[in-house]
Order: structure tokens, then sequence, then C-alpha cells
């Protein structure tokens, strides 16, 4: 689990207010701040100052890094980088990056060089060289909405480096002059590059995270994850609720999860406490492979499980075969996972192609809702037959879990078809 300090405190006039938001920067002409705040494992993030301390990647947008015209970096060369901001409400940016080698090392890694023109600085108080780098006065982006982006080009070290790690964390502002954990959203990243070869870093989600006791019965989420490389890898998991709030789990709604070469690590949500539902977003850098498992519990019956895979984050079009036969009904769970309102659409067909009426969903970004087969009135010339679900979406991007039901309380996912 990643500590997250936040012991940065705005108690002088001359005090540095990191990464952009209000930018009240008496104590510096540069409008940046002492290193520390990167989301690094070693290191606290934007939230020290801004938004919820502790508690990143809440807001309604997120940071990414990216490569430019390259795969992955060569010794003694250097590689440029573009960091992207997204945030459907802020009006001033700022964001940290920095760099540590495979294997867990608080050290940095190669040095970074600004671009001019691109608003960033490597003039970071607390550091003789430049591993580290910041928005500057100008790079803060003011009055720019949704999106921004800086380019940097990050030196690598001749000789053979390994794996190396970028953490950046960044915040949407609103801008309003206050130094107050208010309205200004934190996000944290981190992106893996390998020599000649880019570490990819893929986005998965679960669309239904599900723990505790309710309506009689009890439920337990477990997520599993195996390394298949014999170099390190950092897994980091947000939950959040069906409106797209953080979500704790085990006390913590951000976790990550450090594993050794070829290891293994599970998080687990038992079913005590209330009965409690949402989603799971998960970054896993490649190598990595993840699944869940479902277990509901009901007293005087024999625990019924269900193994379900992780999904990917763009999706506009999904199939499965859906089964109302007497004695059994399906439901599937949607995701809007994209920044933007998007409208669900499922048509269900009959055995001979027979259209059903459409069910449509509207889905504010990052929420989730879910429609039972057997009492959705739309859906009601399916009951007794098997066929065809299209769930298509015109625009936005989603996450779908399909889930067979039995009159025995056995359940099954089921997986999409193929296109």
């Amino acid at each position: 689990m990643m500590s997250m300090q936040s012991g940065f405190r705005m108690t002088t006039i001359g005090a540095l207010l990191f990464c952009g938001a209000s930018f009240t920067l008496t104590g510096a002409s540069n409008g940046t701040t002492a290193k520390g705040y990167s989301g690094a494992p070693d290191e606290s993030t934007c939230g020290a100052c801004h938004g919820l301390p502790n508690r990143p990647n809440e807001g309604l947008g997120r940071i990414s890094i990216s490569l430019i015209n390259a795969t992955g970096y060569t010794p003694g060369q250097p590689l440029r980088i573009k960091i992207t901001l997204e945030d459907p409400h802020a009006v001033k940016w700022g964001f940290q990056l920095t760099t540590r080698r495979e294997g867990g090392s608080s050290s940095p890694i190669g040095t970074f060089s600004d671009i001019p023109g691109q608003g960033t600085t490597t003039a970071v108080p607390g550091t003789t060289t430049a591993v580290v780098v910041n928005q500057s006065s100008s790079g803060t982006r003011t009055n720019t909405l949704k999106q921004v982006t800086w380019e940097v080009d990050w030196n690598a070290p001749l000789g053979t480096t390994g794996v190396v790690y970028f953490y950046a964390a960044g915040v949407g502002a609103n801008g309003d002059g206050s130094e107050k954990f208010d309205f200004d959203n934190v996000y944290t990243t981190l992106y893996t590059v390998g020599q000649g070869a880019q570490v990819v870093t893929a986005t998965r989600v679960l669309p239904q995270f599900v723990f505790g006791t309710g309506g009689g019965a009890g439920f337990v989420t477990t997520l599993s994850f195996a390394n298949q490389r014999d170099a390190p890898a950092t897994i980091r998991v947000n939950f959040y609720n069906a409106e797209g709030s953080p979500m704790p789990v085990n006390g913590n709604p951000s976790q990550a999860i450090n594993l050794g070469g070829r290891s293994t690590a599970i998080i687990r949500a038992d079913d005590t406490g209330p009965l409690t539902q949402g989603w799971a977003l998960i970054d896993m850098p490649e190598g990595v492979t993840g699944n869940a498992v479902f277990r509901q519990r009901v007293p005087g019956r024999a625990d019924q499980e269900a193994v379900v895979m992780l999904s990917r984050t763009d999706s506009s079009s999904e199939r499965f075969i859906y089964d109302q036969t007497p004695g059994t009904g399906t439901s599937l769970v949607l995701l809007n996972t994209s920044n933007t309102v998007g409208i669900i659409n499922l048509k269900a067909r009959l055995e001979d192609g027979t259209l059903a009426p459409t069910v449509s969903r509207t889905l504010q970004p990052r929420t989730r809702t879910s429609i039972d087969f057997r009492t959705e009135p739309a859906l009601a010339m399916v009951q007794g037959h098997r066929g065809l679900v299209e769930v298509d979406t015109g625009g936005a991007t989603f996450a779908v879990l399909a889930l067979r039901f039995d009159d025995s309380g056995a359940f099954t996912s089921i997986p999409n078809a193929e296109k």
C-alpha cells in the first residue's frame, strides 16, 4: 500500500503552493516548489496542499504519460515525454514528474531538460541536478479548459539501466486563490519504459466490486494478480462506488501492490460489514495478469463462486449470449469509463433474430448501473428465450460485466462474443 505523506503545511507567507492550482506564490519566481510530490512510493503528492490529503484520483479526470516518436529509451540519448492532464472543471494546472530505478530504489535516474515554450522547469528546490520537473509559472495554463499537456526531455544515462519508472502527480485546480483542501483535484500515474521497447502499463476495470452482507447473503470479492516477469512490478488499484466517488476497501480507496518477480498478491474484501458495491480501476504493467473471484454466502447452502476477467476501458461495442430460459436469468453491469456523459443502448434478440425494444441508460462519467433481464420491462419478450444481446454507445467508452444465474443460486460470468 502506498504511503502518502501529508505533513507539508502552508503556514508562512513565503510558503510555496505546489501544482499550479491557486498559485499564491510569494517565495518563488518560477511557480514551483520543492521535490517530493510526484506520487513515487517514497514521496507525497500534490494532495499535500490541494484536494484531500492521501486521496488522489477522486476527480473525473486523469494524468497520463506517453512517449513521442519512441517505443523505449536509448542509453545516453534524450527521450521526449508528454504529460497530459485532464479535468472537466479545472482552470489552472500543474504537475511534478520524477523517475525511479527498477527494483524499488528511491534514487532518481537520468535527468530532465526543459523544452522552450513548454512551460516546465527543472530548477526545483531541493535538487542540485535536474532529476525532477514541474510546471513553471507560464505552465499553469490559466483558463485553459478540460485538458493541458507539457513536453520534456528525459536524458537516459549511459550503460544498461533496465526498466525506468516514471511517477507523476498533477492537479486540476479551480483557481480561486485558496490554499484550502476544497475543489482542486489531484491525480497520479505510473509509466514504465524499457530500453529499446516500451513496458506498457495497461488500464483495466472490474465493473462490479461487491462485499459485505445484505439481503440475507454475504459477498466476498478477491482480486488476484500475478507478475509473470523477473522484474518487480507495481499495481495501482482505485475503488469507486456506483456514482464514481471513492469507495474505501479495507479502509483505503486507493491502493498499491508491489510485486516481486514471479510473485502473486491479492486484495480481498470480506463479507463483514454492510453490503457495499462499486467498481475498481486497475493499472497493471505489462507482464502482470489478474482476475476477480466473486463469492456469495447464503446460510444453509454451499457457497457459490464465479471467476471474472478484468475488462478493457476503451470498448464502444460488446456482444453477449444471454439466457432467459426457464430457471435462468441474465444481468449486465454497465460502467461508463470515459470522462463524458454516455448513452448506452442494449439490443436483445430472440433465437430467430427478432429484435426486442431497445433499453437505453444515460450514464454520467465514471458511473455504473445494472440491468436485470428478469425485471426490465422493455425485455419482457425475451423471457423464456436465449439469444444475442448487443451493447453499443454513441461516443463514450464503457465496460460490461455479464452474469448468468439459475434458480439453485449458482452463477457464472458470461464472456463477450467474438466479433
